[in-house]
């Protein structure tokens, strides 16, 4: 997981925090357009303010769900803006 930067393309990976390993989103950034990439999150991350199109994690789950290393999620669906 690195930024990335190649002319115009700029790519920026950015964590995502409540999980047990690590992850992250992207911010893509070309031609005066920004597309984010959000895997998973509590809430609607800062980073998709803005953007002109956003993917999103799809799965929902209406019961806890144990991840590796004791952390937890899936128990609330996320709110957007």
């Amino acid at each position: 997981m690195a930024d990335l930067e190649l002319g115009e393309l700029r790519i920026s990976a950015l964590p995502v925090l409540h999980t047990s390993n690590p992850t992250c989103g992207y911010r893509i950034e070309a031609g005066g357009r920004t597309a984010v990439w959000a895997p998973e999150f509590w809430e609607f991350p800062a980073r998709a303010a803005g953007a002109d199109l956003m993917f999103a994690e799809a799965s929902g789950w209406d019961r806890r769900i144990r991840f590796r290393g004791g952390g937890v999620g899936g128990w609330r669906r996320p709110r957007c803006p």
